[in-house]
C-alpha cells in the first residue's frame, strides 16, 4: 500500500504532465475552457467533459482535491536522472564596467571637468568659423543646396553645444562663488548656504543682465525679445483666425447643401 508521501508525489507528477499538455493547447481553446469552468462554478453544476482538453481540466481539478492540502509544496520525483557533468568551481563572469556610473572612477566634479576639457569649446568655435567661411564662399566653392543645408545643420548643433557650455560655465562660476562664501560663513560660525538649481539659474541670469547693461546692449536685447514674443503671439492669432474661418465656411457650406 502506498504511503501519503508517495501518493502526493504521484499526483504532483500527474499534475505536471497535465499542465504540460494544457500548455501546448491553442490560446482560443484555453479561453473557452476557462469560460466554461467559470460558468460551471456560477451555475453550481458541471457538464460532462467531451473533448480531451476538458477531460484534462477535470482531472486537474480532481488532483487538487485529492491532495492533502492546497497549500502543500510541490514535490518533485527523485527518479529524475542527474547529469554526469557538474560544475565544481563556478566560473567568474566578465561584467562590463561603465566608468561614468562606477564609484571606482570617483565623483563627477564639474569644475575639474571644465579645467580638463575647456579646450573643446575653442575647437568648436574654430569649426563654426570654418563653416561660416565655407558658406560665404559657397558660389566659389560650388556647393550645392544639400551640402549647404548639411553645413547649416552642423553649425546649428555646434552653436547649441557652445551655448550649453557657456551656461554650464556660468553656473560653475556661481557655485564657486557660493563655495567661497560658505567658507567665510563657517569661519564666522554661521550655517552654510546650499542653493537649489533654480537659485543658481536665477543668479546666472542676473549676471547676464548686469553684463549686458554695462555693455549698453540690454535695451537692444529686450527690444528683440519683445519683438520675438509679439511675432509668436501674432502667428498664434493668425492660426486661430484661419481655423475659425474654415469652420465657419464649413458650417455655411453644410447649411447651404441641406
Amino acid at each position: 500500500m502506498e504511503s501519503d508521501g508517495e501518493l502526493d508525489r504521484d499526483l504532483v507528477n500527474e499534475e505536471q504532465e497535465i499542465k504540460e499538455a494544457l500548455r501546448n493547447l491553442p490560446f482560443e481553446q484555453l479561453v473557452k475552457l476557462r469560460k466554461n469552468e467559470g460558468n460551471a462554478s456560477t451555475t453550481g453544476g458541471r457538464h460532462k467533459p467531451e473533448s480531451e482538453a476538458e477531460r484534462l481540466m477535470e482531472r486537474s481539478r480532481q488532483i487538487k482535491k485529492a491532495r492533502k492540502s492546497k497549500h502543500a509544496p510541490l514535490e518533485r520525483s527523485a527518479k529524475i536522472p542527474v547529469s554526469r557533468r557538474r560544475k565544481v568551481i563556478e566560473p567568474k563572469k566578465k561584467k562590463g564596467r561603465d566608468p561614468r556610473f562606477d564609484d571606482l572612477s570617483g565623483k563627477f566634479n564639474p569644475l575639474s571637468f571644465e579645467k580638463a576639457y575647456g579646450f573643446l569649446a575653442d575647437k568648436k568655435k574654430t569649426e563654426i568659423e570654418t563653416i561660416d567661411k565655407a558658406l560665404r564662399q559657397r558660389r566659389r566653392k560650388r556647393l550645392n543646396q544639400e551640402e549647404a543645408r548639411k553645413l547649416k545643420v552642423i553649425r546649428g548643433g555646434l552653436s547649441e553645444e557652445l551655448k550649453k557650455h557657456e551656461r554650464l560655465k556660468a553656473e560653475n562660476e556661481v557655485r564657486r562663488e557660493i563655495k567661497v562664501a560658505n567658507k567665510e560663513r563657517e569661519e564666522k560660525g554661521q550655517l552654510p548656504f546650499y542653493p537649489k538649481k533654480s537659485e543658481v539659474r536665477k543668479r546666472v541670469m542676473q549676471r547676464e543682465f548686469q553684463t549686458l547693461e554695462k555693455e549698453g546692449r540690454l535695451d537692444t536685447m529686450m527690444k528683440q525679445k519683445r519683438r520675438r514674443l509679439a511675432n509668436t503671439k501674432l502667428k498664434k492669432f493668425r492660426a486661430i483666425s484661419r481655423m475659425s474661418r474654415r469652420r465657419r465656411e464649413a458650417r455655411e457650406s453644410s447649411g447651404g447643401a441641406s
